[in-house]
């Protein structure tokens, strides 16, 4: 005899309900104990408004990067900005 797949809701009534919900601070560099995490909270804030203003161009990331001049835009665009300095995604932004 075969046994019935169990449905979504089948696997959901054997789990346990989550009963404690911790609420973050806003920054979760620093809810995850990361080194730096006021400047990579504030680099990250940066690059979310380089991305908006790309965006607002219609910019492709290829285009911004050329119209930019900075490599290292679509590293930057996807989160790896940790070794880049602060000044630096300043700049760009104020060239956006």
């Amino acid at each position: 005899m075969t046994r019935k797949k169990p449905t979504a809701a089948d696997l959901l009534v054997q789990c346990e309900p989550m009963t404690d919900i911790e609420h973050g601070s806003g920054n979760v560099y620093a809810d995850l104990d990361i080194a730096d995490a006021t400047a990579m909270h504030e680099k990250a804030e940066l690059v979310s408004q380089l991305a908006r203003r790309i965006e607002l161009r219609g910019w492709s990331t290829a285009q911004a990067t050329r119209e930019l001049g900075w490599p290292l835009l679509p590293d930057v665009l996807r989160g790896q900005f940790r070794e880049v300095n602060i000044t630096t995604i300043r700049r760009i932004l104020e060239r956006a």
